[in-house]
């Protein structure tokens, strides 16, 4: 990962901002990327918290919109996907957005679909940095 839209000045303080925070396994390589740029980063702010007591994420949430307890589950534990009513996919934005740039299948296709949807929320909302969108 790199930073590609702005800097990051030594001593500058930083929060990490993310839609869906499940585990914060993700924003440690962000926070890894603010730190190695001299940076400090306070936490993460995030639209919808998923955490859970059991398994705090390894960086401090300081604010979210909406704090959801829902399950997790392993792949074979899934009632749903048990019933063999929905096939087993993973959703993630970074799984989405590399499935929109293979050549198209229908999987792909829906995935850009998907990931455009997102998109466009976010710009529509004003949830995107003023200095490069999304």
């Amino acid at each position: 990962m790199t930073l590609k839209r702005f800097a990051i000045h030594p001593g500058e303080k930083c929060l990490i901002a993310e839609d869906v925070v499940t585990t914060g396994i993700s924003s440690l390589e962000t926070k890894r990327v603010i730190e190695e740029a001299g940076g400090v980063c306070l936490g993460i702010t995030c639209v919808v918290d998923r955490t859970k007591p059991e398994a705090p994420s390894p960086i401090p949430i300081v604010a979210s919109a909406l704090k959801l307890d829902l399950p997790n589950y392993a792949p074979e534990e899934c009632p749903i996907c048990k019933e063999g009513k929905l096939p087993l996919v993973h959703l993630g934005s970074r799984k989405m957005k590399q499935e929109a740039s293979r050549p198209c299948k229908r999987a792909c296709v829906e995935a850009r679909r998907n990931y455009e949807r997102i998109s466009s929320f976010g710009k529509r909302h004003g949830l995107c940095r003023a200095v490069g969108g999304c």
